[in-house]
């Protein structure tokens, strides 16, 4: 008798383990290996890689992210959509502003604190020092009268030839030709008007009304002048205090719509990121991670191909206007444009 129960406690203690096992040791197992939030292309950290996909995503460049669960690891404020908003909480995350991400992992989960092992070029606090005489431009970049509506600054833009939109690109690189020479290291101003032809076909080909996206990526203008280029825009940008050459208008209906503005702060905002790559890269690679931190926010974290594919094409698109004499008509081309000689797309600037 005393076997039996024995034989009969022990059966009972196997089946309560295998249930305990299967009701409780699964899901931590499941918590365990629940992806990192932030993590979007599934490598075990957040930087700034996932930053940059994040980027692509939101502006669809890409449909899909890397990791399996696109809501979970994107959605990092837990809002059930994947926008700028989490963009900008992955930017705040990486330069150590927040320690995490308002959406939590499971309760059950160990607690995990991804190591970011990017660390973003710093852009100084506070404007250098400079001379009162040192801007120009200043008051002058507006090309519709001050006060016009924003929806009349549309109308007039959208009206507006390719031949007059080189014009006001040329205006502003002719007022500040000394700090694009500096910064980027152009070998005459041709090249230069060409570079920022470049920019405009590939941002928005030439069409000067063009708007997209949204907070930080919310863009005007022929070359897709974001939010985060003006002043006073949104405590959350990052400042672009870096090039005091150029002044830095803040963040009005006006501002924004102006298209003779839009190209002033679009050509500062380059210079932001040009000046940052300056910092570690030389030759055309100043202006290559110039460009990237223009499109992505980040001047280092993006793929080659993804470098070749917008730096180099912008290059490549610049140097059609020029071999081929359209520097003042009303002639363009377009990405990915067969006439296009993309063999060596920087060769005329240096």
């Amino acid at each position: 008798m005393k076997r039996k129960i024995l034989i009969v406690f022990v059966l009972l203690s196997i089946a309560i383990s295998q249930f305990l096992y299967f009701e409780v040791g699964c899901f931590d197992v499941y918590a365990w290996n629940k992806a990192v939030i932030g993590d979007v292309n599934a490598d075990g950290v957040v930087n700034i890689s996932d930053y940059v996909l994040m980027k692509r995503y939101i502006l669809r460049i890409i449909a899909d992210f890397p990791a399996d669960d696109d809501m979970w690891v994107g959605d990092v404020n837990g809002d059930n959509v994947i926008n700028d908003i989490d963009c900008n909480y992955l930017k705040r995350y990486l330069l150590h502003m927040i320690r995490e991400f308002p959406k939590n992992s499971y309760n059950s989960a160990p607690t995990f604190t991804p190591i970011p092992t990017f660390t973003p070029t710093p852009t100084p606090t506070k404007a250098p020092a400079a001379p009162a005489n040192t801007q120009s431009g200043i008051l002058n970049d507006g090309y519709f009268p001050p006060g016009t509506s924003k929806h009349e600054l549309i109308a007039r833009a959208s009206s507006l030839k390719v031949s007059e939109v080189k014009a006001i690109i040329k205006k502003q690189v002719d007022e500040h030709w000394d700090v694009i020479r500096d910064v980027c290291g152009f070998k005459n101003k041709e090249v230069a008007y060409a570079f920022f032809f470049g920019m405009a076909t590939r941002e928005s080909t030439f069409r000067a009304a063009t708007e997209t996206g949204s907070g930080a990526s919310h863009a005007f203008g022929p070359l897709q002048t974001a939010e985060t280029a003006y002043a006073n825009a949104n405590p959350n940008y990052m400042p672009e205090h870096n090039v005091p050459e150029m002044h830095q208008y803040d963040f009005t209906e006006y501002n924004f719509y102006d298209v003779g503005i839009s190209v002033h702060m679009g050509i500062r905002h380059f210079l932001h990121f040009a000046r940052l790559a300056k910092e570690k890269y030389s030759g055309r690679d100043i202006a290559r991670h110039g460009l990237m931190g223009y499109n992505t926010g980040w001047i280092d974290g993006a793929d080659e191909s993804w470098i070749v594919r917008y730096a180099d094409e912008t290059a490549a698109l610049g140097a059609w206007y020029l071999r081929n004499n359209h520097m003042s008509d009303d002639e363009f081309t377009w990405d990915t444009d067969p006439r296009v000689d993309r063999s060596n797309p920087w060769e005329i600037y240096y």
